[in-house]
Order: structure tokens, then C-alpha cells, then sequence
């Protein structure tokens, strides 16, 4: 029993000794700032204007340029409310010589505090302690010389008079050449066929027997007509895809001058023709 108490000592006494250690464990600059912003938002301003000075002085401690700047604006704006102007005057100087073109967020400060703030940036700009912030003009960019060329495709008329819808799928119209191209087949096939069954009926001597003379009447007038309707077709669909064609297509792209001097910075536009057929 006696060994189980000293053993118990024993790990209370290393408990204890490590919270220790660990309390006294130094805290960074970083976050000594941050309990140094809670405790300006808490508006305990004589707290956190002595945590924010050890941080800038005698040496900033803070490696952080934006910490820096924002230490410097809470330090000024403890000062602001503590009633020390002449303090506040000095932190807001330091943080405008530092940056100036820095803001206070007017949606945290008063009206006050900014008008004191913008009167220290006034008298640093009237002796030339900081310089007053300068529109940037931004350098021309030098534009390549181009020009404008139109070609112009001419598309031969003779396409049209190609049968079995080669006029109609040239114009891009799939669905009236396939129709052509299938009746044009058709009816070419039937005069086709019509004439090898004439010529099949005829005898050795090369004369119809009365029987198959009736036969071969029917099948010369089916081959009239289907010659005919092919005909009829061949004309329709010369007819349709010569009035669809568009034959001039025009087509402007822009392109960098030839005959342009390098180093030409200013931006002509011409006019460039080429006929293709």
C-alpha cells in the first residue's frame, strides 16, 4: 500500500510539473497580436495599447508587414480614444509613412477617427514626407499592322447538270438528292430493263412472234415513259440545283501585313481579294 501512494505522488508531482512547463511556455509575437486585437475589440483600449507598444517598441517584434500596419492602426486608435492625440499622431505617421495609401475601415471607425487620421496624412503630404499616390498610365501596347482579306469562292456552274442529285448534295440538301438520285435510278432502270426484254423477245431472225409483238408494245411504250420521267427528272434537278447554288461565297479574315515595317505600332486595315474556282 505504502508503494502504490509514492507511486501515485510520483505521477501527480510529473502532472503537475508539466502543466507547469507548459503555462510558462513564452508565447509568439503573433500570438501575443492576437490577444492584443481581442482585447481592442473588447475596447479594453489601455490593455491593448500596452500589449500592441511592447509588440512595436523598443523593437518590432512582429515579422508580418500587414500585422505591423495593422498593430500601428489599433495602437493609433487606442491613443484616439484614451484622449493621447499627440500619441495617436505619432502611430498614425509611422503607419503612413510605411504605407500610404493605407485606409481605415470606415465601417469600423467613426467619422472622427478618420478625419484625424486623413488630417495626419494631409500635413505628411505638405511637407513631402510621403508622396500622394500617382494614376498609373498604362504604356500603349504596340498593335500589329493587319489587314483585312476577302476571298471569294466561285463555284462552277456546270455541277448542276451532273445527274442523280449531285447538283442537290453539292447545294447541301441530303434529303431532295437522295430522292432524285432514287428516281433517277429507278426510271433509268426501267428503260434499261424495258429494251433488254424487247431485244430478249425476238426471234433468230430478229422479228416479234404475234404473241410476244404485244408484249414488246408494252414493254417499248414502259420504256418510253420511264426515258421520259428520267428526262423530266435529269431537268427538274438541273433546274432546282442551278437556281439553289450560291456561286460566290465571300469569306474576310484578318491577316498581318506583308509588306508592314517591323517595329509599326500603328494598325492599318486593307483590302485583299483572291478568287478561287
Amino acid at each position: 500500500m505504502p508503494r502504490i501512494v509514492s507511486l501515485l505522488a510520483v505521477l501527480a508531482t510529473v502532472v503537475v510539473s508539466s502543466h507547469a512547463l507548459c503555462e510558462d511556455k513564452p508565447k509568439t509575437p503573433q500570438e501575443r497580436f492576437i490577444e492584443a486585437e481581442n482585447t481592442f475589440r473588447f475596447q479594453d483600449y489601455k490593455g491593448a495599447a500596452d500589449a500592441l507598444y511592447s509588440l512595436l517598441y523598443p523593437d518590432v517584434l512582429l515579422d508580418n508587414p500587414d500585422m505591423v500596419l495593422k498593430a500601428r492602426e489599433y495602437l493609433g486608435a487606442c491613443y484616439f480614444w484614451l484622449g493621447n492625440e499627440k500619441r495617436m499622431e505619432e502611430e498614425f505617421t509611422a503607419l503612413l509613412v510605411q504605407a500610404p495609401a493605407y485606409q481605415l475601415d470606415p465601417f469600423y471607425y467613426p467619422a472622427s477617427i478618420i478625419e484625424k487620421f486623413e488630417q495626419v496624412r494631409g500635413k505628411l503630404l505638405a511637407m513631402h514626407i510621403i508622396e500622394p499616390d500617382k494614376p498609373k498610365v498604362e504604356k500603349a501596347e504596340e498593335k500589329p499592322c493587319v489587314m483585312a482579306k476577302e476571298t471569294k469562292v466561285l463555284r462552277p456552274l456546270g455541277i448542276a447538270f451532273i445527274p442523280f442529285g449531285v447538283g442537290q448534295f453539292y447545294n447541301k440538301q441530303k434529303v431532295k438528292g437522295s430522292l432524285v438520285l432514287v428516281l433517277e435510278v429507278l426510271t433509268l432502270g426501267g428503260n434499261i430493263a424495258s429494251f433488254v426484254a424487247q431485244e430478249r423477245l425476238k426471234g433468230a431472225d430478229g422479228f416479234y412472234s404475234p404473241e410476244d409483238a404485244r408484249v414488246a408494245r408494252r414493254l417499248r411504250i414502259a420504256q418510253y415513259a420511264s426515258l421520259g420521267a428520267f428526262v423530266a427528272l435529269l431537268i427538274y434537278g438541273t433546274v432546282d440545283a442551278a437556281l439553289t447554288m450560291k456561286r460566290e461565297e465571300k469569306k474576310i479574315e484578318f491577316v498581318p501585313c506583308d509588306d508592314a515595317p517591323q517595329g509599326s505600332g500603328n494598325r492599318s486595315v486593307g483590302m485583299c481579294f483572291r478568287v478561287r474556282y
